[in-house]
């Protein structure tokens, strides 16, 4: 029959520890295992099962016979005829809070049928069963060590778990692998989803800094916000298409940056309502230009101008407000009088003039002593009279 050895108490056993069990009180012979040498072909045997968190080497004291044996790990050796007893030695440490720490022997006498070892069941080392209550642990070892592998008929380790921390977790999707998060020991530590693939966030997430190089609609994937230049710039691709328009509170003011890549305030309203534009730099001009770039009109510190067209200030006819009067329309013609009267010169006001000043010049100085008058003054033309012929010029004004 076979006969349970005492148990091996491990609990307190470190790396190195060692010891042995013998096999003197197996009830065979005073020394050990029968030495009947018919034994040889019909041999005893002994099992070894290391419920314990340790590694074991183990050595058979008379054969020599060596081996490993695991944590939780259960063999069934046979044994030579006068073998005295097994001895052991903790070579590894897998599991440092493992509860159970025991390694037991049980020897079957020759010919002796040896038992079904059975499950392991609810031992902590191992095994395929682990009841409520119980912590799967692995502690002390060096890193890198993988404890948790699963994967399926079609991807092997979709999740894998290793002592040091990191880890992988995927799904395998109809066939297709996707991540869904891993953990690193190197670089960012937690990575989320995979390149391609969305990520949904059904609650609310919090941040307390975001780095990104883009933000897109969920519908169709447009760009809204681009942030790809790396120097703080944003671009808004999407601004012209805004439903409600943008707003900044009142005072704070649109910025952009200089040539130098210093922020200035662009535009502004103040706590009067009053709109500030603003040039780049001081001194520098804030010009107005049509769609194709073309200058319409500048200001800067010294003054302003209109560039190639005409001013004209709101009003029925347009025209500059002064102080006192106005005046709507002007232009200056260039022309030459006759000795007498001149055929009618076009005066370009695009109306008839209220007033014409007429001035007579010879090489570029004034002849104070040619007068010149204007009639048949109409809405196109008008004809001048002189007793000379000199060049001359006429400013047409429409108050």
């Amino acid at each position: 029959m076979s006969i349970a050895l005492p148990l091996v108490d491990l609990s307190s056993a470190i790396l190195g520890t060692s010891g042995s069990i013998a096999f003197s009180n197996v009830g065979i012979s005073a020394g050990g295992v029968s030495s009947n040498p018919t034994n040889l072909f019909n041999r005893a045997h002994v099992r070894l099962h290391n419920n314990s968190k340790f590694g074991l080497y183990i050595a058979f004291q008379q054969e020599g016979h060596s081996d490993h044996l695991d944590p939780g790990a259960w063999r069934t050796y046979d044994l030579i005829p006068g073998e005295s007893g097994v001895n052991w030695q903790v070579e590894a440490i897998m599991n440092a809070t493992a509860p159970i720490a025991i390694l037991s022997a049980t020897y079957y006498a020759p010919g002796e049928n040896v038992d079904d070892p059975g499950t392991l069941g609810n031992s902590p080392i191992g095994g395929t069963a682990i009841t409520t209550g119980q912590t799967l642990s692995n502690e002390g070892n060096p890193s890198n060590l993988l404890v948790i592998d699963m994967g399926d008929v079609t991807f092997n380790q979709l999740v894998t778990i290793y002592n040091d921390g990191h880890s992988v977790w995927a799904v395998d999707q109809a066939g297709v692998k996707h991540q869904v998060f891993k953990i690193q020991t190197t670089g960012n530590p937690l990575q989320l989803g995979q390149a391609g693939d969305t990520t949904d966030v059904l609650g609310t997430l919090t941040a307390v800094a975001v780095k990104c190089n883009s933000f897109r609609d969920n519908t169709n994937g447009n760009l809204a916000l681009d942030l790809s230049a790396g120097t703080g710039a944003v671009t808004l691709p999407q601004l012209a298409t805004l439903s409600l328009g943008a707003s900044l509170p009142n005072n704070i003011a649109l910025q952009s940056l200089s040539a130098a890549a210093a922020a200035f305030n662009l535009l502004s309203v103040d706590a009067s309502n009053k709109t500030h534009l603003r040039s780049g730099a001081v001194g520098a001009e804030v010009n107005f230009q049509d769609s194709a770039g073309t200058m319409l009109g500048w200001f800067n510190s010294g003054g302003g101008g209109v560039q190639a067209g005409k001013f004209q200030a709101a009003g029925t006819n347009g025209g500059i407000t002064l102080v006192v009067g106005g005046i709507s329309r002007i232009s200056v013609i260039s022309f030459t009088t006759a000795n007498g009267t001149t055929a009618a010169i076009a005066h370009n006001l695009g109306t008839t003039p209220d007033a014409i000043f007429g001035n007579a010049f010879t090489s570029g100085v004034s002849s104070a002593n040619v007068t010149i008058g204007f009639s048949e003054v109409g809405a196109t033309t008008f004809k001048a009279t002189s007793i000379a012929v000199v060049p001359a010029l006429a400013i047409c004004i429409k108050l």
